[in-house]
């Protein structure tokens, strides 16, 4: 979901998490053991205005040879200066039929 928004050049996205805390410990490590010229500024991150939250789940349901998969998926854009939640959106109709050949004897 973040790869579509993004490629409508609507909105940028920043490092979160886990990729964010890894950029924040080599900007660190680049203070010591880079050049001055050359090392990453400390404390010019860009600030988020919004986070996506989102979860997905699926349901399998088999029968006979056919399996069907359904993919629902939840996503909210939230204000990080509010907390107010700006939009919410709920998918289910993302299936996938797998169908299994008959053995044969």
């Amino acid at each position: 979901m973040e790869t579509v928004i993004f490629n409508t050049g609507k909105m940028d996205f920043v490092a979160g998490g886990r990729m964010r805390e890894e950029l924040r410990t080599e900007r660190q490590e680049q203070q010591t053991h880079a050049s001055e010229a050359t090392a990453a500024t400390l404390a010019n991150e860009t600030g988020a205005d919004f986070m996506l939250f989102g979860t997905v789940r699926s349901m399998v349901e088999r029968a006979g040879n056919q399996t069907v998969r359904t993919y629902f998926v939840n996503a909210e854009i939230t204000s990080v200066e509010t907390n107010q939640r700006i939009w919410m959106a709920t998918n289910s109709e993302i299936k996938k039929v797998i169908v299994q050949p008959r053995n044969r004897l």
